[in-house]
């Protein structure tokens, strides 16, 4: 069935009369009119609280692109309800940006047009829980606030990538005569690369108390992962699992060469005191010029938490988990835009074409996950 906009002329409302616009189904068989009620409806209420007929048809008009593309993808005529900010997001970038071309301002336009038309649904009781859109696209001739723009982003991400083979090369020019200073200087590399951690949360004096590590690692049986919780970049918490050889890496250190200083951070100084937020670039920094290579050049901390992410990408496929969901979660990621660098870069880098062929930049591949969908249906 073909979704058409049907003009409503001389409609007796309050008195008087208005002119609306309904958006109905076209019964291929016959030239029958079936009304999609909860758009309608909102058109309706734009109709008498003032808006003018051509407004009111604009709006239709953009409802119109966005309920012919969940038909098209052969969905259920109310799994608009179930869109969640990923489909959102991929319909504003992929279909309006990259298929229709349409400006910043036109998109902004139909922006307005569906979180009004969903925070009425809500409010009206034709949806279930209050949607939550971040209305997330790359905007034209601008780099996305979070990295650039996404091809940039995969660039970059090619040359900063680190694998498990050149981490531990980079750990073997670890190199001080003080086995204290060695041995800690390792375990901030690992907590970039194993856990994800940036430069400033490894030595941020909320994060990784001696205390709360040993509680933990001796209330869990041994070569078991345990779970922290890390301050981090905006005031917020989040949640990281240590793995089991980094928890025999951290409970060594603190049995063996932490334990003649006092109880407070775990990345100390040789006194026992807080290291400054940028200790760990420094470590990272004295490690890529002893490697004397020409590929580490653009690498530094931060790389370590990136290779991180993109690892965490790969285990979720390989465990059959979305990392669409885990990614965020573990990295403290605000934007599914910066969840995207990672997803797409993992796919490149291990050749998910169903990924790739999805998430391009260059090829458009526009659809809805229903079984996503679904999900978010029942949430």
């Amino acid at each position: 069935m073909e979704i058409v906009l049907q003009k409503v002329l001389g409609l007796e409302w309050a008195g008087g009369r208005l002119d609306t616009v309904v958006l109905a189904h076209k019964c291929a068989s016959s030239s029958a009119l079936v009304p999609l009620l909860a758009p309608s409806l909102w058109l309706l209420s734009k109709s008498k609280h003032g808006r003018s007929f051509n407004t009111v048809s604009n709006y239709a008009n953009a409802l119109k692109i966005f309920f012919s593309i969940i038909e098209k993808n052969d969905l259920g005529e109310n799994d608009w309800k179930c869109i969640g900010d990923r489909e959102m997001s991929t319909y504003l970038f992929s279909y309006l940006q990259q298929t229709r071309q349409l400006s910043d301002k036109s998109i902004s336009r139909d922006i307005t047009v569906l979180d009004s038309f969903y925070n009425w649904a809500y409010k009206k009781g034709f949806a279930v829980s209050r949607p939550t859109f971040s209305f997330t696209y790359e905007k034209k001739n601008r780099r996305n606030r979070q990295g650039g723009s996404s091809a940039h982003s995969i660039k970059r991400m090619h040359k900063e990538y680190i694998d498990q083979e050149s981490f531990e090369f980079l750990l073997e020019n670890v190199t001080n005569k003080n086995p204290f200073i060695n041995e800690r200087n390792c375990l901030t590399l690992e907590l970039g690369y194993k856990l994800g951690l940036r430069a400033a949360e490894v030595t941020h004096p909320k994060n990784l108390n001696t205390t709360k590590l040993r509680n933990l690692i001796e209330n869990e049986p041994t070569g078991s992962s345990i779970e922290i919780d890390i301050f981090g970049k905006r005031n917020k918490w989040r949640t990281v699992i240590v793995p089991p050889d980094l928890v025999d890496n951290i409970d060594r250190f603190l049995n063996k060469r932490r334990k003649y200083y006092p109880d407070g951070p775990l990345i100390c100084s040789t006194k026992g005191k807080i290291l400054s937020a940028s200790f760990a670039s420094k470590v990272f920094r004295k490690c890529r010029i002893h490697t004397n290579s020409e590929e580490w050049k653009d690498r530094r901390f931060h790389s370590l938490r990136k290779s991180f992410a993109t690892n965490l990408v790969a285990w979720c496929y390989l465990h059959g988990i979305d990392p669409w969901q885990m990614v965020p979660e573990r990295m403290g990621h605000e934007s599914s835009e910066t969840t995207k660098i990672y997803v797409f870069f993992d796919a490149v880098y291990n050749m998910r074409t169903d990924v790739i062929r999805t998430l391009s930049l260059e090829n458009y591949s526009f659809n809805f996950n229903k079984k996503r969908l679904r999900k978010n249906e029942k949430k």
